[in-house]
């Protein structure tokens, strides 16, 4: 089993440099900053977020069925999409 420790990265929501990242990454990405406190970013949110294709000031937090705090892309109802 690898060994879990924290990084300092940039938050992927606010832009903040010195939040926390739980390393290492799994199914998602584990953050903590003073701004937006502690959630999660799915792993293809994050790639999405990194090249571009997602905007985080679309993103807002979700909390799942077991409590935990999500970055989650809003997407508005464009022509017959769902919004997710």
């Amino acid at each position: 089993m690898d060994p879990i420790y924290l990084v300092q990265a940039s938050c992927p929501h606010c832009g903040c440099d010195k939040a926390e990242l739980l390393l290492p990454p799994s199914d998602r990405n584990d953050y903590h900053c003073s701004g937006c406190g502690t959630f999660r970013v799915s792993r293809t949110l994050m790639t999405l977020l990194q090249k571009g294709g997602a905007d985080p000031k679309r993103c807002r937090f979700v909390y799942d069925a077991e409590g935990q705090r999500w970055l989650r892309e809003e997407i508005e109802l464009v022509a017959g999409r769902e919004k997710f």
